[in-house]
């Protein structure tokens, strides 16, 4: 008996002296809740879909086209007289910037043309000599009938549109018809003045012919932009069709198939217009020859001039609506 109390007392101490059992706490999962949507900023939309038809319905030529993209909203309160003004910056800022490289190319097609030596080393003598006397070059007849055609022919354009904006009248037909009669009679005033400085004869009164090439390859041009875009842009889709979910085809690619037949029409034409612009310089330069003399000359003369042609075009075509559209949004900007 006294063992087994000894034993339970044991048994006791061991116990009391033993480490409290401590239970682990329930910790529970903590709930988490979405954030509700922020609304600080514009929420990216999806590009509305935009077919070939009807970004080519929209303002075809360079010096007008841009300012139907930018949303000038003239402060009329300033008057009529302030946009005009800011309309003549733009032309003569324009041509200042895309003239040069005209002149550069027209005289050099024009000596070509003439015999007088050949047309890339003449270009690469005029930019020489512009660069190295840029005071006599700017006061030379070479720039200042590059000049006046695309000073007259962005003058036009901006203005009429100005005018059909103050008058709250549709400015397309207008500044179609202004924009178009301005840059043909300007076009066909400069190559006068280039067949007289830089022909193969002394400076003489032009022949009737020869008005009525230039006349032609500007009503061929006409044709081509009207006529020709429609017709790559509609290959073009058939060729490389708008489908799934590619970032680069957001939006359908009806706007880059417009950009580019608008691009190519302006190249294309100019197999068309340059054996009229080469016809009408070699009826100046030699008024007595056969029509298959001047057949020979054209099949001589059209591989020399044709990159030129070309190369002459694009500043126009790019650059130059893009200086007229900024200095124009800037004016309209200011006087706000």
């Amino acid at each position: 008996c006294d063992r087994l109390n000894c034993r339970r007392a044991h048994n006791h101490m061991a116990a009391s002296n033993a480490a409290p059992t401590i239970a682990a706490p329930t910790i529970a999962a903590p709930t988490i809740v979405a954030a509700p949507p922020t609304t600080t900023g514009p929420m990216r939309s999806r590009p509305e879909k935009v077919s070939y038809e009807q970004e080519l319905s929209r303002p075809f030529f360079p010096m007008f086209r841009r300012e139907a993209e930018v949303s000038l909203d003239w402060p009329w309160y300033r008057g009529l007289g302030f946009g005009l003004g800011v309309d003549a910056a733009a032309a003569a800022g324009t041509a200042l910037v895309v003239s040069p490289l005209t002149a550069f190319l027209d005289k050099g097609i024009t000596e070509s043309a003439a015999g007088k030596g050949r047309l890339w080393h003449a270009v690469f003598e005029s930019a020489v000599e512009s660069a190295s006397r840029p005071g006599t070059f700017v006061r030379s007849p070479q720039f200042f009938w590059p000049f006046l055609l695309y000073f007259g022919t962005y003058l036009v354009a901006n203005a009429s549109e100005t005018i059909c904006e103050s008058l709250d009248v549709d400015k397309a037909g207008p500044q179609l018809a202004a924009a178009t009669g301005a840059n043909m009679g300007l076009a066909i005033a400069k190559d006068r003045a280039f067949a007289r400085l830089y022909g193969a004869v002394a400076p003489s009164k032009l022949p009737a012919v020869s008005y009525l090439c230039w006349l032609g390859r500007d009503l061929s041009s006409m044709y081509f932009f009207f006529t020709l875009p429609p017709i790559i842009a509609r290959t073009l889709e058939r060729a490389f069709p708008s489908g799934g979910d590619d970032h680069h085809r957001e939006g359908g690619n009806g706007a880059y198939v417009a950009s580019a037949a608008r691009f190519l029409s302006p190249v294309a034409a100019q197999l068309v217009t340059t054996p009229f612009h080469l016809a009408g310089l070699d009826v100046y330069n030699r008024r007595s020859v056969s029509l298959p003399d001047r057949l020979a000359f054209l099949r001589y003369e059209f591989p020399v001039a044709i990159g030129a042609r070309i190369a002459r075009i694009m500043p126009a075509y790019s650059l130059g609506g893009l200086v007229n559209a900024n200095i124009r949004s800037s004016g309209a900007i200011k006087s706000r």
